[in-house]
């Protein structure tokens, strides 16, 4: 069944106040861990840093206590002493390019970390919205039918009005009480009122695609069941026709009635 949709509106209007502090929390939330390892990120290359600054003071330190030794030994301008720096360089190289591959994967783990957060945030707000569109539809639907329920009170308000009314005319004609109705409904249902108000109600329902005359109806079971009943039949073979055949009249076995079918 279709909803209205000013009752959605209304019914989203009312539900978000609660789903805009929802969002805020959320955001916050993610705002304040992506923070956090931004900040992991100063940690991490200060680490490294100094491991490069030791190992650069450690190569410095090996260097100088091999050239000390070849000069001993009278070496200090061979072969030998030239490849041994130079030895002694590289696995000073190899070391510092081993820091700068460790310092980029911790870092690379640490944008990995913030690219999960950014996608559990759009999870989150995706439930989140599935969540209110949900309840937004849940809760139109109640106001909706509570809209419906006072203006059926309304409608037969107006028709305890009319009852009364002719009830006192008759009295005042013939001395006596009176009051009309349907299957024992007395004064306070109008079955003429309700049969009429119950056409248009169906004729709205077959353009609109709506159930407004088959709630009508399950209400009018409480004053007048056999009319309640005609009603409803006669709304089944509308939507079963959906207006596509010429109108018909049937009598309803139980009231006598004459009522239209679309």
């Amino acid at each position: 069944m279709a909803i209205d949709k000013k009752y959605l509106e209304e019914a989203k209007q009312m539900l978000m106040g609660g789903y805009e502090n929802q969002k805020v929390q959320l955001n916050n939330s993610f705002n304040q861990n992506v923070q956090g390892l931004e900040g992991q990120k100063a940690g991490v290359n200060q680490n490294f840093d100094n491991q490069l600054q030791q190992n650069a003071m450690n190569t410095t330190r090996s260097k100088n206590q091999y050239n000390n030794n070849t000069i001993a030994r009278g070496l200090g301008r061979s072969t030998v002493a030239t490849s041994g720096m130079a030895g002694i360089q590289d696995q000073g190289n190899r070391i510092a390019n081993q820091v700068n591959a460790q310092r980029t994967q911790a870092l690379g783990n640490i944008e990995s970390q913030k690219t999960m957060l950014q996608q559990a945030l759009q999870e989150s707000l995706l439930g989140l919205q599935s969540k209110q569109e949900s309840e937004a539809l849940s809760l139109a639907q109640q106001l909706e039918q509570q809209a419906y329920d006072r203006a059926f009170q309304r409608e037969q308000f107006d028709y305890k009005k009319q009852q009364d009314a002719l009830a006192r005319q008759l009295a005042s004609r013939s001395g006596g009480s009176g009051g009309s109705g349907s299957n024992g409904a007395g004064g306070n249902f109008n079955a003429t009122s309700a049969w009429k108000y119950f056409d248009q109600l169906l004729k709205s329902d077959i353009s609109k695609g709506t159930y407004e005359a088959g709630r009508f109806a399950q209400q009018v079971a409480k004053y007048a069941p056999q009319d309640a009943q005609a009603m409803m039949q006669a709304y089944e073979q509308a939507r079963k026709k959906q207006g596509t055949q010429p109108k018909q009249t049937a009598t309803n076995k139980n009231s006598g009635r004459t009522y239209t079918n679309y």
